[in-house]
Formats: structure tokens, sequence, C-alpha cells
């Protein structure tokens, strides 16, 4: 029987949160919802049976994509992180970066011939 892709939309309410389950067993997060829903992520990923999550990625520095993210960062091991090269003066953006930093990942730019 051939394994499947699992996708699932997390609702965030305004913004955007999915988690992809990848046929490999791999776990990919795109983005985490706005300030405050990073709870609402981390509860709904440990439901699933998420321990690690090997690819998070920001989409855009928006606080309703990007907000959550610290939070789960800080409840999970994280293996890549990517995000465009466009920054953000928000408090939910420094949040992610310290977040990143404090793990001491690196972020990862998203293009054409990354793997």
């Amino acid at each position: 029987m051939p394994k499947t892709m699992k996708v699932h939309y997390i609702d965030v309410g305004q913004g955007d949160s999915i988690y992809i389950k990848a046929p490999n067993g791999e776990d990919i997060l795109i983005d985490g919802g706005n300030k405050g829903k990073g709870n609402a992520v981390v509860s709904y990923l440990k439901k699933q049976k998420v321990d690690d999550i090997e690819v998070l990625i920001s989409t855009h520095p928006d606080a309703d994509h990007i907000g959550g993210l610290d939070e789960v960062i800080n409840a999970f091991k994280v293996e890549n992180v990517y995000a465009p090269k466009v920054g953000n003066n928000t408090q939910a953006y420094k949040d992610f970066l310290n977040a990143v930093k404090k793990k001491k990942l690196t972020i990862k730019t998203a293009q054409a011939g990354v793997k």
C-alpha cells in the first residue's frame, strides 16, 4: 500500500498554519498563525503525535503567519527553518528570530535547487 501525504489546515483564525505529514514520515509546518495562536498550533501538533519538526517554513514575516512560530520552535526540536530574505520590525518577527537564535538554528532561504 503506497504511503500518503496528509495535509492539515490548522484553525488559527486570521492567518495561516499548515501541517504536512510527508509519506517518508517528515513533519513540515508552514506558518504558525497570529501571536497568541502558537499554543493552539503546538497542541494540535501534539495531538497528531508530532515529536519533532523536520522542516519549518515561514512564508513571510506578517504577524498573522509568523506570530505563533516562536512558541512552536520553543516546544519542539526543529531541524530546518526556511524563511524569505525579507524582514519586519514587528514584535512577532523579533520573537521568531529570538526563538531561532536561542535554539542555535540557522534560517535558510527556500529557492530553486534547494532540497
